[in-house]
């Protein structure tokens, strides 16, 4: 049980002094009870989990925040690119993506990675699963969104 609570709270820890960038003690103990008491109220669905598999959910986060990171500049260079250079031929558009798993916390970071990213952010998640996503260039949306969904939801349900 312990275990399970662990692997809800380590998340929103990371991603609490993420959003606040702030590396002072006091906000990371801040961080720290905030999103303890976060989880204890939304009381996470306990499951035995071993710790080896904990120790595996936690490193595939890590590698999974890199990969997103790395999105977030790529994608921020050809936002700017368009931005500085107006004249640049761009399609905007909204595309409907199966988000490619049933659960809620999946799709929940997945629309936030796509949201994060420049140049595209998710309108809509609908009860059938389907992310509405808008994009600043839907022709280079298009060709591999949902491609880069099944990619994404590899990796969130190693974490999940």
């Amino acid at each position: 049980m312990f275990l399970a609570y662990v692997k809800f709270w380590v998340p929103m820890w990371l991603a609490y002094v993420g959003f606040t960038a702030n590396l002072e003690p006091a906000n990371l103990l801040l961080g720290a009870l905030l999103s303890l008491a976060v989880v204890f109220m939304v009381r996470p669905q306990t499951s035995s989990m071993a710790p080896s598999q904990l120790l595996m959910s936690l490193a595939t986060l890590v590698v999974y925040v890199f990969i997103v990171a790395w999105e977030v500049l790529k994608n921020g260079v050809v936002v700017a690119r368009i931005v500085i250079t107006p004249s640049l031929p761009i399609k905007p558009g909204v595309i409907a993506i199966d988000a490619g798993t049933d659960s809620p916390m999946a799709r929940a970071f997945s629309a936030h990675s796509i949201t994060i990213t420049p140049g595209e952010f998710v309108l809509e998640m609908d009860d059938a699963g389907m992310l509405y996503i808008h994009s600043l260039d839907m022709d280079r949306t298009e060709p591999s969104a949902q491609d880069d969904q099944a990619r994404r939801m590899r990796w969130l349900n190693r974490i999940v």
